[in-house]
């Protein structure tokens, strides 16, 4: 199943290929990055 999502996140051009393969990655990876693609989301609730 995780294949086929990378496959379909790859695919699609307007997604975030980061996310792909993120269940590959360490609790510490995936905790910098929720931090940095939440962000711009905190910036714009400061507007």
């Amino acid at each position: 199943m995780h294949a086929k999502l990378d496959e379909l996140l790859r695919a699609e051009k307007l997604a975030r290929k980061e996310l792909a393969g993120i269940e590959e990655l360490e609790e510490e990876e995936i905790a910098a990055l929720k931090l940095r693609l939440a962000a711009p989301l905190r910036s714009k609730a400061d507007e």
